[in-house]
């Protein structure tokens, strides 16, 4: 089971009622049919913010969302996980918090991140982090592409390494109307 998923609002009342019952990570995560490594993070955050059994009547789901997964030093309604949470690392504890900053280093596929993190008063005001080096490995590269022929492409990596290619030369513009088709077809032929 992959661990520490995100969870319906659902699925996360009723883990904190089973919680409040007595009930024990392993087996919420065996009636939940998630990772009990899930159930633990979430029941930590649910402490963490106060949240027992029985939830308040006035809680709505957002309201929910929220209190468990707010966080400090990111604008409401961006950047939703596609970079570690290191604010929150920094304010749960689960790296050690010395002011007025605190450096660290995280081990990521694509190499080590380098982080600063400015705190005060127990808080974390801002990160800053050095990314993996990105770099163009080939410029106008002619590859062969399965029913399309010869294309030019540039390599590159940035924590992998991947090909970029004029949407016109495949015969397609990047524009909204297209995305959804492009996506689906490029799914299913991966899945084949």
């Amino acid at each position: 089971m992959p661990a520490n998923r995100r969870l319906t609002m659902r699925q996360l009342r009723q883990m904190v009622r089973l919680a409040g019952s007595g009930t024990s990570s392993r087996e919420i995560a065996v009636v939940l049919s998630i990772a009990r490594s899930t159930v633990q993070d979430n029941l930590r955050r649910a402490a963490a913010v106060g949240l027992t059994w029985p939830l308040p009547g006035e809680l709505t789901d957002d309201a929910l969302e929220h209190k468990l997964f707010s966080r400090n030093c990111v604008k409401q309604g961006t950047r939703r996980r596609t970079e570690p949470d290191w604010a929150n690392g920094k304010d749960t504890g689960m790296v050690p918090m010395n002011e007025p900053e605190t450096r660290f280093k995280l081990d990521m596929p694509g190499g080590v991140i380098e982080v600063r993190a400015e705190c005060r008063d127990g808080k974390c005001l801002s990160i800053t982090f050095r990314n993996a080096p990105a770099f163009a490995e080939r410029l106008d590269a002619n590859i062969q592409g399965e029913g399309v022929g010869t294309l030019k492409v540039d390599i590159a990596y940035g924590g992998m390494f991947y090909a970029i290619v004029d949407a016109k030369a495949l015969g397609f513009s990047v524009v909204a109307d297209e995305a959804r088709d492009r996506n689906v077809r490029s799914t299913r032929s991966r899945m084949r």
